[in-house]
């Protein structure tokens, strides 16, 4: 599925609302069948709140620096969150950009 969308004229368009609008046609296509990956650049307040609603499946990668809060109120950034969880997989994976290899951890 592809839409467009555009900064200008009368047919002005933001990332945003393409966004809910083709959730909303693949919630009514798939129903649960769907995981959606977001990466840091799309986990806003209103995209999450709607994925949680629609009862979506969904896994983000947060900036490390976002300060969120865990179960119990206590405010820290992602990157401590990610640190106290139970680590499930992890893999050697070569970063070309840095031209070095990295280890990559899966948890929760």
């Amino acid at each position: 599925m592809m839409r467009w969308r555009t900064t200008r004229g009368k047919h002005l368009t933001d990332r945003k609302s393409v966004f809910l609008q083709m959730l909303k046609v693949v919630r009514q296509q798939f129903q649960q069948a769907i995981v959606h990956v977001l990466d840091r650049g799309y986990a806003s307040v209103d995209i999450i709140t709607r994925l949680i609603d629609y009862q979506q499946h969904f896994i983000l990668r947060w900036d490390k620096r976002f300060n969120l809060c865990d179960e119990l109120g206590k405010l820290q950034n992602a990157g401590k969150h990610a640190s106290s969880l139970s680590v499930v997989a992890s893999r050697l994976i070569m970063d070309k950009e840095r031209k070095k290899v990295r280890r990559i951890t899966i948890a929760y």
